[in-house]
């Protein structure tokens, strides 16, 4: 399942931090793993739609990394970590 979640006004740093926490609440209480892509705005994109682009590149990244033996995930969430653009 895919869910977005907008938070208008918040930082990179605070969704990350936010994510963090549905991810901790999902896995306790659901025993369920999540993975998040996080896109910022102005920060990174200013559209809507390219917001979503780059949050789910981010997403398709993390989900690559997690099938692949060698890259040492074992489970839960990880946040893909794109530096904002200047």
């Amino acid at each position: 399942e895919h869910f977005l979640v907008l938070l208008p006004e918040s930082s990179r740093q605070e969704a990350e931090q936010v994510a963090k926490r549905i991810e901790r609440a999902a896995g306790e209480r659901h025993g369920m793993a999540v993975r998040f892509g996080i896109a910022s705005f102005p920060h990174q994109e200013i559209t809507f739609d390219k917001l979503i682009e780059t949050a789910e590149a981010e997403l398709r990244a993390i989900q690559r990394a997690a099938a692949e033996p060698q890259a040492g995930f074992a489970g839960g969430t990880q946040l893909a970590s794109k530096p904002a653009s200047s």
